[in-house]
């Protein structure tokens, strides 16, 4: 009932979601880098995260029952991941390790007291035009179901095995990978598989999120055994959160950020910049101000 209740009040913010969601990106300077592309959205203010705080996240907020706010995270090293033998056999590539992404846009829906009711993740490699130079990451987004992940991101895990197995399209992997081209300041997002040309504009993606309409389902990690897509997005919400304490179990990042962003009306409360490994992150947040979830 509370996640039928959100997708209805949020639904009736569809076209200002899509209107901002384009007028995110202006003043962006999109002459630099992928990377530097992104630091600039996720963490200056005036855009991009910002922006939307200003401009979608107050009248949501002040016209319904629901505290909604953008959050962000820049992380300066992102890890890379080692294709199997398996996976080059079905898909050569052109090199045995390859990034995971540019981008993981990450939405949560808590109850009153914090405690999460739906977490969904998308992990996007983001390109400057529609251009898919690397064949290993296409490789690793359209076709491998395997892949190793590095140590820095085991030692952080719940798993301590070093494989990690991706959806197959049968388990809605289009809702896991995606590209995100930023089209010279008219971004757009690219499904996969990359032949079909499916892409829709930055600001529908936002709505298509926020609305539970794409995003892989996630949870906590609560089996050590899981190598799949909930184990992979743990792993890199447990990535680029600072030194884990030795009272803390692995496996708390998400826990971390919920807590971390818990000023839902200052700049720059929702932002954080880390010199570490991890994928940059724009964390959606909803919070019901009246219901405890029981479910």
């Amino acid at each position: 009932m509370m996640i039928s209740n959100y997708v209805k009040m949020i639904s009736n913010y569809s076209d200002l979601i899509r209107q901002e969601g384009i007028r995110s990106w202006n003043n962006i300077d999109f002459s630099q880098s992928e990377p530097e592309i992104i630091k600039e959205y996720l963490l200056s203010a005036g855009k991009g995260v910002d922006y939307l705080n200003h401009n979608v996240s107050k009248i949501i907020t002040s016209q319904t029952k629901y505290e909604l706010k953008f959050a962000s995270v820049f992380c300066h090293q992102k890890p890379r991941v080692i294709r199997t033998p398996q996976s080059k056999t079905n898909c050569i590539g052109s090199t045995d390790s390859c990034e995971l992404g540019d981008l993981m846009t990450i939405f949560l829906l808590l109850d009153r007291n914090k405690n999460l009711v739906c977490s969904t993740a998308k992990i996007m490699q983001a390109k400057k035009f529609d251009n898919l130079d690397s064949e290993s990451q296409k490789c690793l987004y359209e076709s491998d179901l395997e892949f190793e992940m590095p140590n820095n991101v085991v030692n952080v895990s719940t798993n301590n095995s070093s494989l990690r197995e991706l959806p197959d399209y049968s388990e809605n992997r289009n809702m896991a990978l995606s590209y995100l081209i930023l089209n010279d300041g008219h971004p757009y997002n690219k499904e996969i598989p990359s032949v079909s040309n499916l892409h829709y504009g930055w600001n529908h993606h936002l709505e298509l999120m926020m609305e539970l309409k794409t995003g892989k389902k996630f949870t906590h990690p609560i089996d050590s055994d899981d190598i799949g897509g909930n184990c992979i997005i743990n792993d890199l919400l447990n990535l680029g959160v600072g030194k884990v304490q030795s009272s803390i179990k692995r496996g708390y990042g998400l826990d971390f950020f919920i807590n971390a962003f818990n000023y839902y009306y200052y700049y720059p409360e929702y932002w954080i910049e880390n010199e570490d490994a991890g994928i940059p992150k724009m964390i959606i947040i909803c919070k019901d101000t009246q219901r405890i979830n029981k479910e």
